[in-house]
């Protein structure tokens, strides 16, 4: 499943504001990953992460303009560093020096 879908599939669960999580397979991550609407779903997951990813919905669109390889390496860093893990927006000027 792609980040659109990914997003797709957000909307329509919008409607419910219980905790949510799915298990997806991913192409692009080259793994199964969870897809969390938020962090209070962890908790529905805990005992079943086994290593996989875990992706926020507040993620989706900070990891749809990074290239295959950027992204190919981010499910390995969130298992590493665990499940809170957060891609985040580079500050002004860093995307533009790390690309030198």
């Amino acid at each position: 499943m792609d980040v659109s879908a990914a997003l797709a599939l957000l909307a329509i669960e919008a409607a419910y504001a219980e905790p949510a999580a799915w298990l997806l397979s991913s192409a692009h991550f080259r793994n199964d990953l969870w897809l969390l609407r938020d962090l209070a779903a962890l908790d529905l997951i805990r005992g079943e992460l086994a290593d996989r990813p875990v992706v926020l919905e507040e993620e989706l669109d900070r990891l749809r303009p990074l290239d295959t390889a950027t992204l190919g390496a981010v499910p390995a860093v969130k298992v590493i560093f665990g499940p809170g893990t957060c891609v985040v927006n580079p500050l002004p000027g860093e995307r533009e020096e790390a690309s030198r």
